[in-house]
């Protein structure tokens, strides 16, 4: 597999196009004693690098695909952290296993290449990770019973919402009645009073 990727990768570096798109030599820095090479331009360096020097290297590296692919690239791990989280359900077996086939032959590219490039490094075996994380609960969900279990959490939970439903109805229908109720004993007790003063007179 290394043998493989290191021929893909001098394949991409003899072609300028290809060089170009998919350069990781970017911000590189080679010195041959005092003379240094940074970002294709040779310049000489003193024993004790100045300031300027140093924000030099650092600008041409904030500002090539070494830093912002990788870093663009972050976007697709952060989303599969998100998932993790979500119903499985929605988990489609076929994407995360290509997803998590992408972030292992990149894991391992981004080591091939010279310099290694750790960010990309990063990026990718967090999303292996979630991939990992999102197939266990696929796997789990469809095959191993969890689709079930969710299924009767749900209709339990249904269940116990709709018995709490019905017993705050009967208090209430109680409550009306017992209202009801001390309403006609009123009208009653109101009812004899006015009685009893008919045959007073």
């Amino acid at each position: 597999m290394a043998a493989a990727i290191k021929a893909l990768n001098a394949r991409i570096r003899a072609n300028p196009v290809t060089d170009y798109f998919c350069s990781t030599r970017e911000s590189s820095l080679e010195c041959d004693g005092v003379m240094c090479e940074i970002g294709g331009e040779e310049m000489a360096i003193p024993s004790a690098w100045d300031g300027t020097t140093r924000a030099k290297h650092l600008l041409t590296h904030f500002t090539s695909t070494d830093f912002w692919g990788p870093a663009s690239n972050f976007g697709i791990p952060i989303a599969a952290v998100m998932d993790t989280s979500k119903d499985p359900d929605i988990i489609s077996g076929r994407m995360t296993a290509a997803l998590a086939g992408y972030s292992g032959v990149f894991m391992r590219y981004s080591m091939a290449v010279t310099p290694k490039n750790y960010l990309l490094f990063g990026c990718h075996i967090v999303n292996f990770s979630a991939q990992m994380t999102q197939g266990y609960r696929f796997v789990d969900y469809w095959y191993m019973g969890g689709r079930e279990k969710s299924l009767q959490a749900k209709a339990d939970q249904g269940l116990d919402k709709a018995e709490g439903e019905i017993k705050e109805g009967a208090e209430k229908v109680t409550q009306e009645a017992n209202d009801m109720a001390g309403k006609v004993e009123g009208m009653a007790d109101q009812a004899k009073e006015k009685v009893q003063q008919a045959v007073g007179r």
